[in-house]
């Protein structure tokens, strides 16, 4: 199971997804106030303090829980890759909730600039694991049917 790439791909995916919950997503600022953004919420005392971030935070969980389900099911290609491509649409949603709905939306809305930090780079990270995971299985795939041909 872990002597296949994909299966070391789809680890590093779910490590990535994993750090996003310890590192800042951005910081939004304006002359006089800094706002931290991270998954779990906005930093304390702030005007975005009671804005809920649980839609991120459910996307990344379901989507690091789902990746980590795949690396299990290395006996069904054709499973995984259908699995790793829902991954894979569930990242790109929880990107684009994370830099246009709560980053660039909201920093206008309150008229704040917006700054991305190193958390925002790690669902895409991510994303291109998941990418070269789907490329290993279907590689996988090819083989397996070529050597039933030549049977």
């Amino acid at each position: 199971m872990i002597q296949r790439i994909q299966s070391l791909y789809l680890f590093l995916a779910a490590v990535a997804l994993g750090l996003v919950f310890f590192f800042p997503l951005a910081n939004l600022s304006n002359i006089q106030d800094l706002v931290i953004f991270k998954i779990t919420g906005f930093s304390k005392f702030s005007v975005l303090e009671n804005i809920p971030t649980w839609p991120l935070i459910i996307m990344n969980v379901v989507t690091l829980l789902l990746t980590l389900i795949i690396i299990g099911l290395y006996k069904k290609r054709p499973l995984q890759v259908r699995l790793t491509r829902i991954a894979l649409m569930l990242n790109v949603i929880f990107i684009a909730l994370m830099y246009f709905v709560y980053g660039d939306h909201l920093a206008k809305q309150i008229k704040m600039d917006i700054n991305y930090e190193i958390g925002s780079l790690f669902p895409i990270i991510s994303m291109i694991f998941q990418i070269l995971a789907m490329y290993a299985i279907n590689k996988d795939e090819r083989l397996i049917k070529s050597v039933d041909r030549i049977r």
